[in-house]
């Protein structure tokens, strides 16, 4: 199992957590911060895998114009 799944299967139980009543108030402050730790950490993967993805469409657009520029020669 990755840790991202992991993360989120921790998500969706801190989450139901939050859902029931009967947690104390430091409880569910402790849950709320827990729960942006994790979907902090999520985010910034998702910035970093589209930021992978952005790098490798540069990369093949510039080898697509290096060879469009060797054809013309």
């Amino acid at each position: 199992m990755s840790s991202a799944t992991e993360r989120d299967e921790e998500i969706d139980r801190l989450e139901a957590s939050l859902r029931e009543t009967g947690l104390s108030a430091a409880t569910a402050h402790g849950t709320k911060k827990r729960l942006a730790v994790l979907r902090a950490a999520a985010k910034r993967e998702q910035r970093q895998e589209e930021e992978t993805v952005q790098q490798m469409r540069r990369g093949q657009e510039a080898q697509l114009a290096e060879r469009r520029e060797e054809a013309k020669v």
